[in-house]
């Protein structure tokens, strides 16, 4: 019966059928199905475009064949020795090139074809969850798809060194679809299970730091469990968390020492609440240029006006928001809307330590968890016989909807442009001198990156290139050219 009304409402219709075990079985799995491949169907087609796009300059500085011995020098040191990155400890990082080059081979078509997978893997594992925690396949479809479309998602698909990013997706939302599974049924495997997904977005990216405190946010808005039993059952965790961190501190304290990345920030009070407030609202219209260190980027840095688009984007999500929220805590998604809004607030502070667009992929997913009840709630109210200011609001809602995932593909694609505008090759976003723009840089320049973009189109030829250079001038293997 479950099935079959869920999926009435998904389609828009009412359902006062009586079916067998069996039938509400297949009725539910068939109701599951058809939202999942909507959206399997919106991740191809926003991967498509990259397919093609080859290897960028930050994959020939990364992308070697690791050895066993540089891989696991990862899990005692620094991960990136040459300490232009920022300084961290992700021995997953060696570890995740080195096992996709032994599975698939060194094409750029392999590591972006792994994109595509990983995409898939967490937009399934989003949905699953959102659909247990909400009993809403409108909710769980909305959701996921507002946040595929997001601007920002440009990034981690198209840049195959983001692909962390995208573990980091995926560790979150199978932590999160197994723990709540834990709640429900107390079985050790699902336990078991969401601590593996935790330990290895940490190991990957220090952005799982705040994984353990949005898992209690579960427990306690949506699986209504006591601070005491919360915490008792996520002991796992914070256990984890707190081995991580020691092992952290000895492992990067000397390239803590003379590293300058990032800049040493001054901590006060004010800047804290400056560099917060930059994160929440960068958040909202996700917004991506090929630095990504403000909020809005610069007007002449892509192909429009960003100011304009920042405030259209915005408007919109106030659209759909306000009535959406209206209307969704009278239906009684309260403690939905709570842990989205959570897990927005918690993983934004991480990404104010050091403020970075690009790093604001998992607060995002609680904005996405809003919104996507909004929406969902917003269409439940207007396929029904409600007074006409109900009507109007879900209206505005859907409107608001609309407006905003317009706005955000508008921004995906111009992210995808701006990074690879001949899709051929990818600018450095860390040296402001490669910066794409026609005013800028030279077009000998242009023509000469695009030229070794398809010299070194895979990494057996990166990696030859690199270890030739470093025999010829005897200086440690860097950038193939």
């Amino acid at each position: 019966m479950a099935g079959i009304n869920q999926c009435a409402k998904f389609y828009g219709m009412k359902s006062n059928a009586s079916p067998t075990a069996a039938g509400n079985n297949i009725s539910s799995r068939i109701c599951d199905l058809f939202p999942l491949a909507c959206l399997f169907l919106v991740v191809f087609l926003l991967w498509l475009p990259t397919y093609h796009f080859g290897f960028g300059q930050e994959e020939f500085r990364y992308f070697h064949d690791y050895s066993g011995r540089e891989i696991l020098k990862g899990f005692y040191s620094h991960w990136e020795p040459s300490l232009t990155e920022s300084v961290g400890y992700r021995p997953g990082h060696a570890l995740h090139i080195w096992l996709v080059y032994r599975l698939l081979g060194g094409s750029a078509e392999a590591s972006h074809l792994v994109q595509l997978f990983l995409l898939l893997a967490f937009s399934w594992l989003f949905f699953r969850f959102l659909l247990e925690v909400s009993a809403s396949a409108s909710i769980a479809f909305w959701g996921v798809c507002i946040y595929l479309c997001l601007g920002n998602t440009a990034w981690h698909v198209a840049q195959v060194v983001n692909r962390q990013h995208l573990i980091l997706l995926v560790s979150w939302a199978g932590m999160m679809l197994l723990y709540l599974r834990y709640l429900e049924c107390g079985k050790a495997r699902c336990l078991t299970g969401s601590c593996l997904f935790f330990l290895g977005g940490l190991l990957v990216k220090e952005t799982a730091l705040t994984y353990p405190f949005q898992l209690a946010a579960l427990a306690l808005l949506v699986g209504k469990r006591n601070l005491w039993e919360t915490l008792r059952r996520l002991w796992p965790f914070f256990l984890t968390l707190s081995l991580f961190l020691v092992v952290r501190y000895f492992a990067t304290r000397e390239a803590a020492a003379v590293s300058q990345t990032p800049p040493p920030a001054p901590f006060s009070l004010s800047w804290m609440a400056r560099e917060y407030g930059r994160s929440l609202a960068g958040a909202l219209v996700p917004v991506q240029g090929t630095r990504g260190y403000e909020v809005i980027p610069k007007e002449t840095e892509l192909s429009f006006n960003w100011p304009a688009y920042f405030r259209v984007g915005l408007a919109f999500l106030v659209l759909l928001a306000i009535p959406g929220l209206w209307l969704s805590l009278k239906n009684g998604q309260g403690r939905i809307l709570a842990f989205g809004f959570t897990v927005y607030l918690l993983a934004s502070v991480l990404v104010a330590a050091w403020y970075r667009t690009n790093r604001l992929f998992i607060a995002d997913l609680g904005l996405t968890v809003i919104l996507g009840t909004c929406a969902a709630e917003s269409f439940s109210f207007l396929r029904g016989k409600l007074r006409r200011t109900e009507k109007f609001l879900a209206g505005a809602a859907a409107m608001g909807l609309l407006g905003y995932l317009a706005a955000n593909l508008v921004s995906h694609q111009a992210t995808l442009k701006v990074l690879y505008p001949y899709g051929e090759w990818i600018v450095d976003h860390c040296r402001e001198e490669l910066t794409y723009n026609h005013e800028y840089i030279p077009e000998e320049m242009e023509k000469l990156m695009i030229e070794k973009s398809r010299l070194y189109g895979d990494l057996p030829a990166i990696w030859r290139a690199r270890e030739e250079r470093s025999r010829r001038e005897k200086i440690p293997p860097d950038y193939p050219y």
